[in-house]
């Protein structure tokens, strides 16, 4: 099933939908494999005219994942306001576990002093 169809077609239907709710896990699969999807929610609500992303993740790797994941959750969102026809509005992390790497620490430490 496509759910970002899904999601599309529930706020076309409905723009203050609750249902817009896509999930990236498949329990007969997860369940039993090691490797499972870190991102497991993502839920689509139009506020004021601006269509908001909130997202969880069980496990984020924040020194090396979390720009490219923000940056794909922008262009999702974007895509799925598109097909609304509203506007992107903001996107909400929430993280069961976040992490850093040992091998990620050097280039997060550059990146908070500012020189990365």
């Amino acid at each position: 099933m496509n759910q970002i169809e899904y999601v599309i077609e529930k706020l076309q239907e409905n723009p203050t939908s609750r249902r817009a709710i896509a999930s990236t896990w498949i329990l007969p699969v997860d369940t039993k494999v090691n490797e499972v999807p870190c991102m497991m929610l993502d839920d689509f609500k139009i506020r004021d005219r601006k269509i908001h992303l909130t997202t969880l993740f069980r496990s984020h790797d924040f020194g090396g994942a979390y720009p490219a994941n923000l940056y794909e959750l922008s262009k999702l969102l974007e895509y799925v306001a598109d097909r609304v026809g509203t506007e992107p509005g903001t996107i909400t992390t929430i993280n069961i576990s976040a992490h850093i790497y040992n091998h990620d620490w050097d280039m997060v430490e550059n990146v908070v002093k500012g020189t990365n």
